[in-house]
């Protein structure tokens, strides 16, 4: 599932929302302080995660690739399978940006992929309605905070 969207915030203000999440999500999952510097391609944390039915499991989270204020892709792998978000920034000169969010998920085994292509099949649009909806959420969240600032 892929959503391209343009945003009015920045790339350094779009970062700055990615870093400040990763380094909070780590902090949470694994009591680290973190600093902008130490996300880097690579990185990985254990995070426990809730599944629809509400149970608990572990997700090893790896950063793929980490490039600022262009790309951003992370892997969540669990013993149900791989799920990979990324996030490809296109500066377009005006204080604005265009991003183009992805969603993959890699089954374990065929059982599981052909599950999950029948469900996407049907929700799909309700994806795609949820990941405008988180790119916005992001937009509106800096630009509160940058409200916040000037009051």
């Amino acid at each position: 599932m892929e959503v391209n969207l343009d945003l009015d915030v920045n790339k350094e203000e779009f970062f700055g929302f990615i870093y400040e999440s990763i380094i909070k999500d780590i902090e949470e999952n694994t009591g680290k302080n973190l600093s902008k510097e130490d996300i880097i391609q690579g990185y990985k944390y254990d995070k426990k995660l809730k599944n629809k039915l509400g149970r608990a499991g572990d997700v090893e989270v790896t950063i793929l690739e980490f490039d600022p204020y262009k790309k951003y892709v992370a892997e969540f792998k669990s013993n149900q399978g791989k799920n990979i978000i990324s996030y490809n920034i296109t500066d377009l000169n005006n204080g604005k940006i265009n991003v183009t969010y992805s969603e993959e998920y890699i089954a374990p085994d065929k059982l599981k992929s052909w599950n999950f292509k029948l469900m996407n099949f049907f929700y799909k649009k309700k994806s795609v309605e949820r990941a405008e909806s988180i790119l916005k959420n992001i937009e509106r969240y800096i630009k509160n905070k940058e409200e916040e600032m000037y009051i």
